[in-house]
């Protein structure tokens, strides 16, 4: 028996922490050449009925992006049995980055109830599939300014030119981080109709709606750079 079948039969012993140690052992010793075996013993153990084991295998399925775990992780995310691992696999999903995860992450994002939906959007951010446009945009009115931050972060990550205006009135937005990350998002679409905008930014009075002006210049330049042809 060789050391990654020893580490998949430790996946079912009786002690917690014994089936905790071989999952993380099995990120150390991961050889593409057993990968099927490796995932396999992984994706069984998702409901294991250890909390703390089923979110260790979790974290490890996502930082060792394994494509085919991803329905076995969406399958997580629409159980509620398996809500205490959500976060877990909402990272994890957006880590491994594939586009069968848009539709429940939008879900996640919709939810009302659940604290997970900025994570959700950060997620959807890292897939960039422009089926999440529309519930980022919607969410840019959510009244959680965590939320709405992740959501702008998100779009700018996407890149569609269609944020460009929303992204701008949310450079009016009452919360800070908001604010900045929408300044950002604007950087990456890279459209000069942002300049404006971003130079009034630096010209605010309210204290409580000041900007942080090196970063505020550094996107106009990122802007400018972006179209050299319009300088």
């Amino acid at each position: 028996m060789d050391d990654v079948e020893k580490l998949i039969e430790q996946l079912k012993d009786d002690d917690e922490g014994m089936r905790e140690t071989a999952a993380f052992a099995l990120l150390m010793n991961h050889q593409d050449g057993q990968y099927e075996r490796q995932v396999e013993a992984l994706i069984d153990a998702l409901k294991d009925e250890s909390p703390d084991v089923r979110k260790s295998v979790v974290i490890i399925l996502g930082v060792c992006e394994f494509e085919d775990a991803v329905e076995a992780l969406i399958d997580l995310l629409c159980d509620v049995e398996f809500s205490d691992t959500w976060g877990h696999v909402i990272d994890a999903l957006g880590k491994i980055g594939d586009e069968r995860a848009v539709e429940p992450l939008i879900e996640a994002v919709n939810y009302a109830t659940s604290e997970h939906s900025p994570s959700a959007a950060e997620a959807l951010g890292k897939i960039g599939d422009e089926r999440a446009f529309e519930p980022l945009i919607e969410a840019l009115d959510d009244e959680w300014g965590l939320l709405r931050e992740s959501a702008v972060e998100a779009l700018g990550r996407i890149g569609l030119l269609g944020a460009l205006y929303p992204l701008i009135d949310a450079l009016d937005d009452e919360d800070y981080g908001v604010r900045h990350k929408a300044a950002e998002a604007l950087g990456k679409i890279g459209d000069e109709e942002a300049i404006e905008p971003l130079i009034d930014a630096l010209n605010v009075e309210n204290p409580r709606f000041q900007f942080d002006h090196r970063l505020i210049k550094a996107v106009i330049e990122e802007i400018k750079r972006k179209n050299p042809e319009k300088e």
